[in-house]
């Protein structure tokens, strides 16, 4: 166990991502050959790794963590630790009557159907579970919770929670069951360490992994079972490209997710899905210097980010929307003012490159509710001070700073307010309170920006890694990010339905591996 296990000074975290972006492909000076064979070898110390670990040596499995970061905890110190679970404490101490079927058929409506049936309702049927384990552990939720939902489309009931310190406070109770397991022997962590390969048997079961740490030695340990828990691909802009066929411009995501579980999966004979269903955000960056950082990142309530002091709020179950948004094309592409996330979402993810602009002019400058915090004066300033604020006299010279065709732009304004003079939207936008006729026009560009990937491994209800014929890669499992957001939320974002499947599967594998073969 190394001393900075549980923090990281930031040149380190910096070294320690430069080293994950690059290719694992160089050979250590010596291969060393471990003489124990583990009960279950965990790759990532995270969201999943975290419970699995803990699960397995709690009935008194030996277990290996092999983590790429100086630290345990992976995504949870930046997520926003939402979960979900029918039948909760917190539900019925407030009166709230929920089952796990409910559960399921709100988590298929909102994930369009298309998310896995059989993974759901392994996850729902198992989520009170590993929820009243959480609090056991001394997990408590925010005292307004539950709710129906925030940041993406709600439940039927209120069934959605969080602690107090976001994804913090979950690992705040992680964190001692796993020293624990650490203190007493029966993990072991291997920090600043990546998984470089997994050993293969001539019949292609999975026997254990190839370790380097720092060095760049590699070492073999043997294990009996193999869970890839490493997380995701979206601080990989090559790797989240090839997976989805879509760009993203920011690098606001844990930088250790660089999609290395999936390769590792792949060369088992595992295969990926769920990337066409990838879905984005649309947020403000600070700069193009691709990937760029979001100018603050988006929250629960606002689709933007802040900037000098800033606020952009462009989400219409807030603030009705007077502007337009067009496209790469200079074409407007949805309703604005819907107040369903999820289309809006998915509408944009469609978009060429992945890019948007909200366009309005000089009287809807003067008279709509504010788009961005702060005085008029301040406001004004950004479009001389922020590279993705535009402004200029006529629309064929807007379109021309922000360079898009000027003739789709100036005829997509034209139809616009065509339709608000007919009140007749083709869209079926229905709140259009003023055209948009009078300069100077402004534009604010919004790039993509997404925290979770939506491809991964494919596996069955019992977290098997799967080849293309169905058939598991013999005694290798995979929970959290590396299976995809898809498996669990179709294409589009389900509350919770990303950390609470980690955690319910993660400690599913921690308590079941023991009792089965390898």
């Amino acid at each position: 166990m190394t001393t900075d296990m549980l923090g990281l000074s930031k040149r380190r975290f910096l070294q320690g991502a430069a080293m994950t972006a690059a290719s694992l492909t160089s050979l250590g000076v010596r291969k060393a050959y471990a003489a124990e064979t583990y009960d279950i070898i965990v790759i990532g110390a995270g969201t999943a790794g975290l419970p699995l670990a803990i699960a397995a040596a709690d009935r008194g499995a030996r277990v290996l963590v092999i983590e790429k970061s100086g630290q345990i905890g992976g995504t949870l110190f930046m997520s926003g630790g939402q979960m979900a679970a029918a039948g909760t404490r917190i539900q019925k101490d407030k009166g709230i009557k929920d089952t796990p079927d409910l559960f399921f058929d709100d988590v298929m409506r909102l994930s369009n159907k298309k998310a896995d049936t059989a993974i759901v309702r392994t996850y729902v049927n198992n989520a009170t579970a590993a929820i009243a384990w959480l609090e056991n552990l001394g997990f408590r939720a925010r005292e307004s919770d539950p709710i129906m939902g925030d940041a993406h489309a709600g439940f039927s009931i209120p069934r959605y929670f969080q602690g107090p310190e976001s994804g913090r406070s979950i690992l705040k109770v992680l964190r001692p069951a796993f020293m624990s397991g650490v203190a007493n022997g029966r993990i072991n962590i291997l920090n600043w360490t990546s998984a470089a390969e997994l050993v293969m048997s001539a019949d292609r079961s999975v026997t254990g992994v190839i370790a380097e740490d720092e060095s760049g030695i590699r070492t073999q340990y043997n294990a009996r079972h193999v869970a890839i828990t490493s997380g995701g691909y979206c601080a990989n802009l090559k790797k989240f490209k090839e997976l989805t066929g879509r760009s993203i411009h920011s690098r606001a995501v844990y930088a250790f997710s660089q999609g290395q579980g999936i390769d590792l999966g792949v060369a088992a004979g595992g295969v990926v899905r769920g990337g066409e269903q990838q879905v984005l955000s649309a947020v403000l960056l600070a700069d193009r210097s691709y990937p760029s950082p979001a100018a603050v990142g988006s929250g629960p309530s606002t689709e933007g980010a802040r900037m000098f002091g800033t606020l952009l709020s462009s989400d219409p179950r807030r603030r009705p929307p007077w502007e337009i948004r067009l496209n790469k094309q200079g074409q407007r592409y949805f309703a604005e003012d819907s107040v369903d996330v999820d289309y809006a979402q998915r509408a944009f993810s469609d978009q060429p490159e992945q890019r948007t602009w909200i366009v309005y002019d000089q009287e809807i400058f003067e008279k709509a509710p504010p788009l961005i915090r702060g005085s008029k004066e301040e406001v004004a300033g950004l479009f001389d001070l922020h590279p993705m604020f535009y402004a200029a006299p006529t629309l064929t010279e807007l379109a021309g700073k922000i360079g898009l065709p000027a003739a789709a732009v100036t005829a997509s304004v034209a139809t616009y307010n065509a339709s608000v003079a007919s009140k007749n939207d083709a869209f079926g936008r229905q709140f259009m309170p003023q055209s948009i006729a009078r300069g100077p026009f402004y534009a604010i560009e919004l790039s993509a920006l997404n925290v979770i990937g939506y491809a991964g491994l494919t596996v069955d209800k019992e977290m098997r890694v799967l080849r293309s014929d169905g058939s598991p890669v013999r005694n290798l499992y995979a929970a959290g990010e590396v299976i995809g957001a898809a498996a669990t939320c179709g294409d589009t974002m389900v509350s919770g339905g990303s950390v609470t499947p980690a955690i319910v599967f993660g400690r599913m594998l921690g308590q079941k591996l023991l009792s089965q073969k390898a």
